[in-house]
């Protein structure tokens, strides 16, 4: 299987959206904008000066309106200027995902890394990717467009019901 910017994207987002400090930030930046324009709207108010007034009515309604769309595009933005940084030089390489009895092996042109299989915290599945979070942190990404994939799919649900891993199913997961 080889890995392309998206795939890297979408695992990118999806950890995001999981993320507590990530949703808390978000709504706490929308919250405070939106109060923020308010506030202003209320003060003209008060100041007789309908213009600004009403400009500022406008700019809430749109903050609360709109924030969450501009919110989630500056995101995505975000991500993908930090993933062609990052991991420009592993876009397009060849790796293999093998899971055995007791690893979890993966192969790339870098090298050989083996997991333990007790070290593998959730397995994350949406619509395109297997996400493989380890106890440590990091996660495998596993497109699901592997022409291998049936029989990882099999591997991969034989391992998580003999060892009791968390298996999380969000196929109609979407960035938001």
């Amino acid at each position: 299987m080889t890995l392309t910017e998206h795939d890297y994207l979408t695992y990118q987002l999806y950890t995001a959206s999981k993320s507590p400090s990530v949703r808390k930030g978000r709504l706490r930046r929308w919250l405070f904008t939106t109060i923020t324009f308010a506030a202003m709207a209320f003060l003209f108010a008060d100041r007789d000066d309908l213009f600004l007034f009403y400009y500022f009515v406008v700019a809430t309604l749109l903050s609360l309106t709109l924030y969450p769309f501009y919110s989630r595009w500056r995101y995505k933005r975000h991500y993908e200027k930090y993933i062609r940084e990052v991991y420009k030089n592993r876009f397009g390489e060849e790796a293999t995902v093998e899971i055995g009895d007791e690893q979890l092996v993966t192969k790339d042109k870098t090298g050989e890394g083996k997991f333990n299989i007790s070290g593998i915290e959730a397995v994350n599945e949406i619509a395109d990717y297997y996400f493989i979070k380890m106890v440590t942190g990091p996660s495998l990404i596993v497109p699901k467009r592997n022409p291998d994939i049936d029989k990882f799919r099999s591997d991969l649900t034989s391992l998580v019901a003999t060892h009791g891993i968390a298996h999380n199913v969000e196929l109609d997961w979407r960035w938001k």
